[in-house]
């Protein structure tokens, strides 16, 4: 979720799992994202991303400059990057 350009949240299928109730469904998504969100700097390497994808057990990174979301980095995205180092 994303406030004045500023990265305040951020929902995944893990916190879809909190919905219990049909009822739920009406809720905000404030009600069930994750505020505390891991982020990455646009600088930092594919490498880097990927440690932190895996040792936290998340599957995407968003890519903040100067406290505003400029893009997102996914575990496909890393893989990708690392198929693409392989030899032929």
């Amino acid at each position: 979720m994303v406030n004045n350009k500023r990265l305040v949240g951020m929902i995944s299928r893990r916190d879809f799992r909190k919905v219990k109730k049909e009822s739920q469904l009406k809720a905000p998504v404030k009600a069930f994202m994750t505020t505390n969100v891991l982020a990455i700097e646009p600088g930092k390497s594919p490498m880097q991303a990927a440690r932190l994808m895996v040792k936290h057990d998340i599957g995407r990174l968003p890519v903040v400059e100067n406290g505003r979301i400029i893009g997102i980095i996914t575990r496909s995205d890393a893989m990708l990057y690392f198929y693409d180092l392989l030899p032929d």
